[in-house]
């Protein structure tokens, strides 16, 4: 795949469904073990990073708008989630929603942020070993 396209609408079906992975395991911590303040107290992380490796997967593999991938996904990764919460469980607050958007959003942010530095970091790595390749002279 070139690096000069953006990612797909399966590829975003994709990334959303990873996102809702971290979502469901959290889900699932938190009923197993109710009234448990660690459990509640990592699940915010837990959505951060659940939302941040699927937002940096789709960035890396294009050359330009990380940022609008990265949000893209995130926000199409917290319809699938919330749509399915409320599905599942049928009570879901807009308090715990609105939090999860935030998380969501953050992840998406960090991801195409770490995405567009790691692709300038080997552009610029490319671009000094081209201009320090010194060819050799013919004897």
């Amino acid at each position: 795949m070139s690096g000069e396209r953006e990612p797909s609408s399966t590829e975003y079906g994709m990334a959303a469904i990873l996102t809702y992975a971290s979502v469901y395991f959290m889900n699932w911590m938190l009923t197993q073990n109710p009234g448990k303040k660690w459990a509640v107290l990592i699940a915010y992380p837990v959505y951060y990073i659940g939302s941040l490796y699927p937002a940096y997967l789709l960035a890396s593999r294009t050359k330009h708008t990380h940022l609008l991938i990265g949000l893209k996904s995130a926000v199409y990764g917290w319809c699938f989630s919330g749509f399915s919460l409320w599905v599942l469980t049928g009570t879901t607050s807009f308090i715990f929603l609105a939090l999860l958007l935030l998380s969501m959003l953050l992840g998406g942010f960090t991801g195409s942020y770490i995405s567009l530095k790691r692709q300038l970091r080997r552009e610029t790595l490319a671009a000094f070993e081209e201009s320090t390749n010194i060819p050799e002279a013919d004897e």
